[in-house]
């Protein structure tokens, strides 16, 4: 780092830093190239993160790139996403305002910054509740982003993220996963020691993010620092000065200022805070007062609210921000405010007060903010909270409470619902009435909810249950079950359908909507606690009483669609969709539309017509484009995700999947993983199965109810889908202990709306392990369906083909050899109806096994011979190779396939008595041939005697014979 001369003072430059500054001009070239980049800088307080950032945008701004700074606070105090509404208010005073209405964003904008778009706050939309709140929003504020930077380059600096609120890192993630090809420069920068928020770590684990650590200089940096100044200290050593300051550059820049003030050899202070109090004593008093007050204020401050403070005219403190500023501690920046020059500056003069002066201080610039801000107080009702929180008197309490109250509800109309919760639990702290604590209990839950912290969330919503049980008042009962939703935790669902329960108990005391909302919500828990007949009871009483309502028959018709998600109420979930596309042009409602259509495209994937899903997909497309946010956008993906899949359009499906999880994935859907792992296993059924993928890995060694399982309501999947994917995979033994796991097949609680899955699935791992119990049972609860498709229930994430293919999977097993061949060929006519060519491929390969096992050798050949070339053409690599084995080695069919035809002639002569001497008379082979074949048999049998043999030869002989 050099030293800039001017003023008599040391401005720490670059010195030092070659290799740091070619990794930003690298960055800058990718981000020119069009690649957006993250750079993250960290490092200890004072080794020059900021100065980093200031040679950057140096750098940028000789390249024509626009460059915008955000700073988070490090106050508690600080707006919700604070550096980010510095960043958009700047972007709209620089041309951002037309291009965010040239995009349609600037409502959402409005959210995270309203001041930027004052226009908009009068007419805000109203997010707040609604899960996908977020995602919108944010999407918005990426897209803003890469539509600015087209025209000339942006580079964004984040300074001192390791302070901001977890809604900003939030959404640096979400500009970083869905911003990928913009000449876009993020550039954030954090303490090292200050980098444990999750969010900011999973930040340095991305694609395109580089990490730029700063260490302390060298004695030689230090010696270039030391020197560089107009007023050198030859006596302030390198050696010495390096020893003391740990070769930090801001602290290298403290000592020598002190040692040049003190203007003696042993003047040197030995930490930093000493060397600022020995700046700050040599200053006027009022100067000091002044900066007193500045600092309790925060490191960024307006003047005119410290000269309100100290109840003076504001020009009579302009001698002494000259003073502060010809000592080095202060700096003006945008809007007419002040800063100090570094954050350690700030909190060395806050250090030094006393708690009694401290709490003085906070008090009386409370009540100059509430009187200086009067009618503009939502961007400081953070700022309010904080400081009166910090008063030190018993009565500031009930203050600090109010301003925590509102603020938490600022914060959740800024969708930063982390910071929510913070403040909600502040003003819980306050001395609060049972009215006024269960308000702000539901309010907590609410925003514990939309931070996906459902444990917290449910203890405290039991807490406002509690207080609602105590004054008897069930509409407050109510009102807080109608909070939250299920959750598939099992032990959170039985509780949320406990409270349900009892408010719907008391629902003559609650108004008609009210009483509505409680039995659709009860209707949905209900499901989930595996009461099938109460929930559809509740759900048809639920439409009656929302008649009226429309709010209460969007919640009424979402219940009855969950009741009716089973495999036998296709017709009646079809009415429904028509139902809320009716409902959605009363309400004009987008996201009822969204949801309609989205009912619609389910029920065709249940009926195999894909040419009607690709139809509604087109409706559904144009709503989502038109008024959709992130999450709708995720769910058009993962439908023609499934849809590609489902045609057999491999690489298309892999690429959706993979597009509709970054959609979400950055802001943590709890379903992001979930879904895109049942789409490419589905696809790997069908292309091949990594033994060695991370997903297959996990679940060898993850079992169910652990951290990654956490224990769903439904049991089932825990168990019976990682067993599909290890059965999948070959480690059949792993597969057998989650599927044996599961007890009895008559006490599987199976979900309705994956009902013919978890069938399917079922049979597909029985067969696998040769489980002919369970197949057969399985069998008989799949075949009522047997006209249907199998699909991973509402909202579709997988389509797994007729069920019929699953019928003849089943009956080939049982040895069922007629029946497997009438199951298989109905399984390909549907298939090919549907235009599922990847299931046709695999009914195909099924049916010529069965043929070639059942005698007719000639057939089986044919049909596999046949089928080759559409499992090529489709890259459906294992079915490829079964098929050619059959075209091949027909007798490879046989139960015992692993055996060439050769070994299998061996394998009967053996099951007939035959010695070795005979056997090779017979096949005219020498007798040490005929031995070692019948040692491959014992060896792929996994057999140790020829009697062993006799009696696999016996029994298979008689299964097939019975069966034909």
């Amino acid at each position: 780092m050099v030293a800039v001369k001017g003023g008599g003072r040391v401005v720490v430059g670059l010195v030092g830093r070659h290799a740091e500054s070619a990794v930003l001009a690298g960055c800058l070239d990718a981000a020119a190239a069009g690649t957006a980049q993250l750079v993250v800088c960290d490092g200890e307080p004072g080794i020059g993160k900021t100065r980093m950032a200031e040679e950057l945008t140096a750098m940028a701004q000789t390249r024509g790139f626009v460059t915008v700074w955000g700073r988070a606070s490090e106050s508690e105090g600080a707006p919700p996403c604070w550096p980010w509404r510095q960043v958009l208010r700047s972007l709209s005073q620089s041309g951002g305002a037309k291009v965010a209405a040239a995009i349609g964003v600037t409502k959402e904008l409005a959210v995270v910054a309203p001041e930027a778009f004052p226009e908009e706050v009068a007419d805000r939309i109203d997010l707040e509740g609604q899960p996908e709140s977020r995602f919108r929003v944010f999407d918005a504020v990426a897209r803003f982003l890469a539509e600015f930077a087209a025209d000339c380059g942006l580079v964004v600096v984040l300074d001192d993220l390791h302070h901001a609120d977890v809604a900003s890192l939030v959404l640096l993630r979400h500009v970083v996963a869905g911003v990928g090809s913009a000449p876009l420069l993020v550039f954030a920068t954090g303490r090292s020691t200050e980098l444990g928020t999750q969010p900011l770590l999973d930040l340095l684990c991305r694609p395109r993010t580089t990490r730029v650590s700063l260490g302390a200089l060298d004695r030689d940096a230090v010696a270039v620092l030391l020197t560089s100044s107009d007023q050198p200290i030859p006596w302030a050593t390198p050696d010495h000065v390096h020893t003391l300051t740990g070769g930090n550059p801001f602290f290298v820049g403290e000592l020598a200022r002190a040692a040049r003030i003190g203007q003696a050899r042993d003047a040197i202070p030995d930490t930093v805070r000493a060397a600022i109090r020995l700046r700050t004593d040599r200053l006027s008093a009022d100067c000091r007062h002044q900066l007193r007050v500045a600092a309790v204020l925060g490191r960024t401050f307006s003047p005119a609210v410290v000269a309100a403070a100290l109840e003076r005219p504001v020009t009579s403190c302009l001698g002494g921000w000259d003073e502060a500023a010809a000592a080095g501690l202060v700096m003006p920046v945008d809007d007419g405010c002040l800063s100090f020059r570094h954050a350690l500056v700030r909190d060395a003069i806050v250090a030094d007060l006393s708690a009694v002066e401290r709490s003085a201080l906070h008090r009386t610039v409370a009540v100059t903010l509430e009187t200086y801000y009067r009618g503009a107080l939502a961007p400081r009702l953070s700022d309010l909270a904080q400081h009166w929180a910090l008063v030190a008197d018993q009565d500031a309490r009930e203050q600090a409470s109010r301003w925590a109250r509102m603020a938490g509800d600022e914060a959740m109309l800024r969708l930063s619902y982390e910071e929510a919760v913070r403040l909600y639990r502040q003003a819980l702290r306050g001395e609060l009435d049972d009215a006024a604590q269960f308000a702000v209990l539901t309010a907590l839950t609410r925003a514990l909810r939309q931070a996906t912290d459902l444990a917290e969330a449910f203890r405290t919503c039991g807490q406002a249950v509690a207080l609602a049980r105590s004054a008897a008042r069930p509409d407050l009962l109510a009102e807080a079950a109608l909070v939250l939703e299920p959750t598939a935790v099992e032990l959170l669902d039985t509780t949320l359908h406990g409270w349900l329960t009892e408010a719907a108990e008391q629902l003559d005391r609650c108004a008609p909507q009210v009483r509505a909302q409680v039995l659709a919500h009860l209707a949905l828990s209900s499901v989930y606690v595996n009461e099938s007949e109460k929930a559809s009871s509740l759900s048809e009483r639920a439409l009656v009483a929302a008649t009226g309502y429309a709010d209460a028959t969007t919640a009424a018709l979402r219940a009855r669609h969950m009741v009716c998600s089973g495999a036998a109420d296709i017709d009646e979930r079809e009415r429904l969709a028509d139902q809320m596309l009716v409902l959605a042009d009363q309400m004009d409602s987008s996201a009822n539309r969204i949801l309609g259509y989205s009912w619609r495209i389910d029920a065709r994937f249940a009926r195999g017509d894909l040419r009607g899903v690709a139809a509604d997909l087109e409706n559904l497309d144009w709503w989502v484009r038109a008024a959709g946010g992130p999450t709708a956008r995720w769910h058009l993906l993962r439908y023609r995700a499934a849809l590609a899949q489902a045609r057999g359009e491999f690489p298309r499906a892999r690429s959706l999947a993979d597009e509709a999880f970054q959609t979400v994935e950055p802001l943590g859907h709890p379903a992001a993983f979930p879904v895109r792992m049942a789409l490419l296993v589905t696809v790997d059924h069908h292309c091949g199965t990594d033994r060695e993928a991370p997903h297959v890995q996990a679940c060898r060694t993850t079992g169910p109810g652990t951290a990654a399982t956490p224990g769903h309501a439904y049991r089932i999947m825990d168990y019976l889908c990682p067993a599909m994917v290890l059965a999948e995979a070959g480690y059949l033994d792993e597969a057998a202990a989650k599927f044996h796991a599961l007890g009895p097949i008559p006490t599987w609680r199976v979900p309705p709306f994956h009902q013919l899955i978890m069938y399917a699935f079922g049979i597909m791992v029985a067969v696998r392990l040769d489980d002919r119990d369970a197949v057969n049972e399985l069998r008989t609860l799949l075949e009522p369906f047997r006209a249907g498709h199998v699909v991973s229930g509402t909202s579709v994430e997988h389509y797994c083909g007729p069920v019929a293919l699953y019928l003849g999977l089943a009956a080939a097993q049982l040895g069922e050899l007629d029946r497997a061949v009438d199951d298989l060929t109905e399984a390909e006519g549907a298939a090919h109806t549907a235009g599922a060519v990847a299931h046709v491929v695999e009914a195909r390969t099924g049916l010529a096994t069965v043929l070639a096992r059942r005698g007719d050798i000639t057939g089986a050949q044919a049909l596999a011979t046949r089928t080759i070339r559409d499992a090529d053409a489709l890259g459906m690599a294992p079915w490829r190779s079964k098929l050619a084995q059959l075209a091949q080695n027909p007798a490879s069919a046989h139960p015992l396939r692993g055996l060439t035809a050769r070994e299998y002639e061996v394998a009967v002569a053996v099951g007939r008595g035959l010695t070795n001497r005979e056997i090779a008379a017979e096949l005219h082979v020498a007798e040490r041939t005929a031995q070692n074949h019948v040692q491959h048999i014992l060896t792929k049998l996994g057999f140790t005697t020829r009697s062993q043999i006799a009696t696999w030869i016996t029994e298979i002989t008689t299964r097939t014979d019975s069966s034909s």
